[in-house]
């Protein structure tokens, strides 16, 4: 589904829910669409549709502020376009909203290796170690994974 048809249709729902119900009935809605624009983003942004993502992820900020993952999918779009600066501010701007939000601690530790900022990217996976404790955390093994490569890749290149 094309971004400009998901974006209309959501635009049509929330407007509907807005006449038709109560206050509390319509802040629901809200919150839903913003779910929804969130998973449409997140599979504009895996077709590499970046700007598309964008709008998705913007729309749904609009419909639901406090959506974390909507500030975590522009993050990762803002990163994709080469302005990582953006993309760490939006993933602490997630994790003010949702301070255990394991994908955004993911995506910040993997934006820090991106820029040789190790120490940084340490400090967040020790982060995402206290948070998952002894229960399994793919985001874990995501992050540790990345750091022992980025660490072997130095060595590498320091020998050559």
């Amino acid at each position: 589904m094309t971004v400009s048809i998901v974006a209309a249709a959501m635009i049509l729902v929330i407007a509907g829910s807005v006449a038709a119900n109560p206050a509390s009935a319509a802040r629901l809605e809200f919150v839903r669409a913003a779910e929804t624009l969130v998973v449409a983003g997140n599979e504009a942004l895996a077709e590499d549709e970046a700007y598309g993502a964008l709008t998705l992820f913007e729309q749904a900020i609009v419909a639901n502020p406090k959506n974390a993952d909507a500030y975590v999918g522009l993050g990762r779009v803002h990163v994709k376009l080469g302005k990582t600066q953006s993309g760490l501010n939006y993933f602490s701007v997630a994790l003010e909203i949702e301070p255990t939000h394991l994908s955004a601690l993911e995506a910040e530790a993997i934006t820090f290796l991106s820029i040789g900022e190790i120490e940084d990217a340490e400090e967040t996976l020790s982060r995402i170690s206290r948070i998952c404790g002894e229960r399994f955390c793919p985001e874990q093994n995501s992050v540790t994974a990345a750091i022992s490569s980025f660490q072997e890749k130095k060595i590498a290149d320091s020998t050559e």
